[in-house]
């Protein structure tokens, strides 16, 4: 599954010595930015089926990242989807590049994962300290670590899938699933952070109903009580394709709701401020906005002054390759006005995040898997693109790394700083916001931007 994208690694003892070693190999032309730097790759040991690691959620704050490094088992190997239950590890890292092995933050006690099936990973989030908090369940007790608070008296069937955390400045939330009711994830592995993604081993888009979002009340009272904050009864996470299921500032968090079966005006981006009840932001897609009916959400992102969301064709729902079409759009806060501000059928698209000026995603596409024993083509990141708020532009870096299953899907912004960090499901590298200065490494049609 690595590939020629295992040259990541090599270029991590480079960065060693010099830490403004390229990670990038050869691809389309202009090459890639020299300056890009490794800055974290995950642990990988001697057994393929149970050792190797890619990045899972990764939450960056100031100068510092953490990551959750995840199993997963390569098409090649002949794991045949399984491996060993595996204690998961919190490792931090300088963004700085000089220490890109990272070193432990919490060793072993971020849940246990299987890297063929089960719940999905545990997320990290950073608000509003500099150190990590992350969400897990054990032997069926969710926990957010490291202060190891439990949660209880949640009701429902007793069983809940963990599928997010997110931080104010001082309030911590979480969103949850009742086990065997959402969209296959309680038993099919399908984190889009993982190499194998899509690994057609199903999942259906429609959201479970039975999602719940609690705001827990002490961080370090060991066993509490959450309190269930309002949203739509029959709206559920619409996480399949999401890194994370949350956006977070100090005041907010924001999150997009599913309330039907994929094709109708169905989902639903909301906010909550610490009210009874989450508000509803906005509600698409709209008939003008052109979205096919496969349109998943795939990235959210806010801050004070507005909220975004990208939205691209489901990877999940077809054997075929993953078909083109790139969608962004922007709410100013508090309420309005909702703006198609960028719109393609150049390339599909994953993540997205946002500094004061733009919004930064990855440009996903796919490449044929020779071995993967007739699986649904993984997704293959490209590159990345950039789309001004103001006077819109469209700019883009093409990272040129080949291997199946391999390039950057996700992004993560230095909001206030100068660098935009690609997250490769084998490495995060770091790229100065200058070298998308009238960068078009990707073409898009005449009318993709939209004046807001």
């Amino acid at each position: 599954m690595r590939g020629q994208s295992i040259l990541v690694a090599v270029a991590v003892a480079l960065a060693l010595v010099a830490p403004t070693a390229c990670i990038f190999g050869d691809g389309p032309k202009p090459g890639p930015p020299s300056e890009a730097q490794v800055v974290f790759v995950p642990p990988s040991g001697g057994n393929a089926c149970t050792d190797l690691t890619y990045v899972g959620s990764v939450a960056i704050q100031q100068n510092m990242g953490f990551a959750i490094p995840t199993p997963y088992i390569p098409f090649e190997t002949n794991c045949n989807g399984s491996g060993q239950q595996q204690p998961l590890s919190v490792l931090g890292f300088d963004t700085n590049g000089s220490g890109p092995m990272g070193f432990m933050v919490n060793n072993g006690n971020a849940g246990n994962i299987n890297g063929g099936s089960g719940p999905l990973p545990p997320r990290v989030t950073t608000l509003p300290s500099t150190m990590p908090a992350w969400l897990f369940s054990m032997s069926g007790t969710l926990t957010i670590g490291p202060s190891n608070t439990t949660l209880s008296n949640i009701g429902g069937n007793g069983c809940w899938t963990p599928i997010g955390i997110a931080s104010t400045s001082t309030t911590t939330y979480v969103a949850l699933e009742q086990c065997g009711t959402g969209g296959g994830n309680n038993n099919c592995f399908n984190d889009p952070a993982s190499p194998v993604f899509p690994s057609g081993c199903g999942g259906s888009l429609t959201s479970g109903t039975n999602d719940a979002l609690f705001v827990v009340p002490n961080l370090n009272a060991g066993n509490v009580t959450p309190t269930m904050v309002t949203i739509p009864s029959n709206g559920g996470f619409a996480y399949n394709e999401m890194f994370d299921v949350f956006a977070e500032t100090t005041n907010a968090i924001y999150f997009i709701l599913r309330t039907t079966s994929p094709g109708s005006p169905s989902i639903v981006v909301q906010q909550h401020d610490g009210d009874a009840a989450a508000t509803t932001l906005a509600t698409f897609p709209r008939a003008s906005d052109g979205i096919a009916q496969d349109a998943v959400p795939v990235g959210i992102d806010a801050d004070g002054t507005r909220v975004v969301w990208v939205v691209a064709r489901a990877a999940q729902t077809t054997s075929q390759p993953i078909q083109p079409g790139c969608f962004i759009f922007s709410s100013m806060l508090p309420s309005g006005p909702l703006s198609l501000i960028f719109h393609t059928n150049a390339f599909s698209c994953l993540g997205g995040k946002m500094d004061a000026n733009n919004i930064y995603f990855a440009i996903v596409g796919n490449e044929s898997a020779t071995d993967c024993n007739n699986c649904t083509p993984p997704i293959h990141g490209n590159g990345i693109g950039r789309v001004a708020f103001s006077s819109p532009t469209f700019e883009s870096i093409a990272t040129g790394i080949s291997g199946v299953g391999s390039g950057p899907r996700r992004v993560l912004v230095d909001y206030g700083g100068g660098d935009v960090y690609a997250v490769d499901p084998n490495a995060i590298a770091k790229i100065s916001k200058m070298s998308f200065a009238n960068r078009h490494d990707f073409q898009v049609e005449s009318d993709a931007l939209t004046p807001q």
